[in-house]
């Protein structure tokens, strides 16, 4: 899937990001053919000068949520603009606006998600923040005056994230089975299967499999510790 867009598309990716198996940028990059995505903490300021500026006809706007962004669905713009978007965990992306007086001048824009972020490998920090291609999504949505269209850019992120979500939650979830089975084994060794039985029949287990509602690395660092202790003890 190919979007072209008015709006000129600049991610500016914090390096650690990069490295995140979970990241969504990659889908932008592969849907979007005219983003331009750039990595660093700190940016060269000539070059960051070419970055934002490089197209006058379209000048610079950032998408960062502050209390005196631009709305964009509540004052929307009459000209192309350039978007700039940040891609990292929120410390990460402070950390770049903050090296960068550049991104500091920029005017900002915000908008209000239609719905939830659907990202459910990681836990947002507040519901009205979501995914970097999410947030591309609704932003170019109300830019490109499509939001039909724009969510298109959501297909393959939903299949993405529903996929990585049960790898990870099972991969969780299988070893906190096995951490509390081998705390078993030291605890009682005739029945060294009680503990990992209890847990993976537990309501609680259940339904955090079945929905996601609740976060299986909190059982798993629950296991590790409980096996932990019984090294300790034993």
């Amino acid at each position: 899937m190919s979007l072209r867009t008015r709006t000129r598309v600049v991610v500016l990716q914090h390096p650690r990001e990069q490295r995140v198996a979970i990241g969504t940028v990659a889908i932008a990059e592969r849907c979007l053919p005219d983003a331009r995505v750039e990595r660093g903490v700190r940016f060269d300021p000539a070059a960051l000068q070419e970055i934002l500026y490089g197209d006058p006809a379209r000048p610079p706007v950032l998408l960062f949520p502050t209390d005196d962004a631009r709305d964009l669905r509540e004052a929307p713009f009459a000209h192309d603009v350039t978007l700039v978007v940040l891609d990292g965990t929120w410390t990460l992306a402070a950390k770049v606006m903050k090296q960068n007086p550049a991104l500091q001048a920029l005017p900002r824009v915000r908008f209000t998600p239609r719905v939830p972020s659907q990202y459910r490998i990681r836990r947002e920090p507040a519901e009205h923040c979501v995914a970097t291609i999410e947030a591309l999504a609704e932003a170019l949505g109300v830019l490109e005056g499509d939001e039909a269209r724009m969510r298109a850019l959501l297909a393959p992120f939903a299949a993405f994230g529903w996929r990585a979500f049960l790898v990870a939650h099972a991969a969780f979830a299988g070893l906190a089975v096995y951490l509390l089975g081998r705390a078993a084994r030291r605890l009682t060794p005739h029945a060294p299967w009680a503990a990992s039985l209890v847990l993976a029949t537990s309501p609680m287990f259940l339904l955090s499999a079945a929905t996601g509602q609740s976060n299986s690395t909190a059982v798993f660092f629950f296991a590790a510790s409980l096996v932990l202790l019984v090294l300790e003890l034993t």
